[in-house]
């Protein structure tokens, strides 16, 4: 009975276990594969009933979601135990670093993505890059465009990519995710700024 949302699920291998992630209007739910087996859950603290589009993002046993319309984000700890999972808060920012339709990208413990609502205009929205283990922010840079999706390097041309899953119609592949390499995002509609950015 989990409300649907715009969200692409994930399906990822956590503490052993393969499963497929969803982002519901209530928060993250895991379920097996096979058999639909509900696994974990995780709640957000300010969920909402108009539209969550940004996918989930693991890194290692996190997983980070985000939404806008005051929903904001939060970070969930994925642990076993006899093979039995379990999810922690590790952290949750209500109505912060909202992710509207541009899924981040991951690389190294940090999430790349472009942040805020942007129905405020193009400037109302920026590039950030976030420590997915604490929630901060290291940096910020304005002139990215509300953006379509963002995607690491080297993923176009497989699975991995947005645009040949068919999401996605203002995708760009961005930089490598590597010291001193960039980031970039495309903006949608009027907004066709783009902005490349050191990595780190």
């Amino acid at each position: 009975n989990e409300g649907l949302t715009h969200a692409t699920p994930i399906a990822v291998t956590v503490g052993g276990v393969r499963q497929v992630v969803f982002f519901s209007r209530q928060g993250l739910v895991s379920v097996a594969p096979l058999t639909g087996d509900v696994l974990w859950r995780f709640a957000l603290t300010r969920p909402n009933s108009t539209s969550m589009a940004s996918t989930p993002v693991p890194g290692g046993d996190l997983i980070y979601v985000s939404a806008a319309y005051a929903t904001g984000a939060g970070v969930a700890r994925i642990t076993s135990n006899n093979g039995k999972l379990s999810s922690a808060q590790v952290w949750q920012a209500p109505g912060a670093k909202m992710n509207h339709w541009c899924s981040p990208a991951y690389h190294d413990g940090y999430v790349y993505g472009i942040y805020g609502q942007g129905n405020g205009g193009p400037d109302a929205v920026s590039l950030r890059c976030v420590q997915m283990s604490t929630g901060t922010e290291t940096w910020r840079a304005g002139g990215s465009g509300r953006g379509a999706d963002l995607s690491r390097r080297g993923d176009c041309g497989t699975d991995r990519c947005p645009r040949r899953r068919g999401e996605g119609a203002g995708h760009v592949e961005v930089g490598a995710l590597e010291e001193g390499d960039a980031i970039g995002g495309r903006g949608l509609g009027d907004d066709e700024r783009i902005g490349f950015h050191d990595a780190k």
